[in-house]
């Protein structure tokens, strides 16, 4: 039985056997937390794309309604799910090799990026959400029949929020892992060069969510703005 699978009982006592060799004990319960969670997280994103994504484009398709708004409460949550699922196998095959492990997130930095966009994104795709199943009542009754289908009690906009929480995880789990490790050991460097690049992107996201909370705002006084004026000299035609 390989000692890499982690599907069986065997498997994860023999994997843990393998980690506790290379790894402090804590640290081994950081290294499992990150894996598990990870696939949990890529199990998830499958659930959306397959349980909502695709049956609300072919949903929307069928009643003849344009299927652009389903890339606005999407997003690009297609590409995360290609990348988060090739990080799984590289954080499973690297998981025993402390030297190599931080750099999965070292080496992936640019992927890690494509959460921006999600991100920055986010609160404009719920409110969107939100304004489809107001003037669209079939479709709100169509996405409950979705969520009863995958049989799960998380609503569309709980599920929407994961790859924000996920993608703002990763430094403190690192952080955690960094923690236990003496400077002399042989994943001490590689760990917090890892810290370092995802409290980076962390940081960078953040900053892309605060500028787009900026501009959503000015273009919503611009909005109001334009509008007054509008009243303004209708008011003075009248006159």
């Amino acid at each position: 039985m390989s000692s890499e699978g982690g599907v069986t009982t065997e498997g994860v006592e023999v994997t843990r056997g393998r980690l506790l060799e290379v790894w402090p004990q804590k640290c081994v319960f950081v290294v499992e937390e990150i894996l598990k969670t990870e696939q949990d997280y890529v199990a998830s994103l499958r659930q959306i794309i397959e349980g909502y994504l695709k049956p609300m484009h072919s949903h929307l398709f069928e009643h003849a309604e344009s299927p652009l708004s389903i890339a606005a409460v999407f997003g690009n949550i297609t590409q995360l799910h290609e990348f988060n699922t090739a990080l799984e196998e590289e954080l499973k095959a690297s998981q025993d090799n402390p030297a190599a492990y931080g750099q999965v997130f070292v080496r992936n930095r640019d992927k890690f990026m494509y959460y921006a966009e999600y991100c920055t994104n986010y609160t404009s795709a719920v409110k969107y959400l939100g304004h489809l199943i107001d003037h669209n009542p079939h479709l709100g009754t169509f996405i409950a029949q979705c969520q009863k289908n995958i049989q799960h009690s998380f609503s569309l906009h709980d599920r929407l929020l994961k790859p924000v929480q996920r993608i703002l995880k990763y430094q403190l789990l690192l952080e955690n892992l960094l923690k236990p490790l003496s400077p002399d050991h042989c994943g001490y460097t590689s760990i917090s060069e890892a810290r370092t690049c995802m409290t980076d992107v962390a940081d960078h996201i953040n900053k892309m969510v605060k500028v787009q909370v900026h501009v959503c705002e000015c273009v919503r006084i611009c909005v109001h703005v334009c509008e007054c004026v509008r009243i303004c000299v209708h008011v003075c035609e009248c006159v």
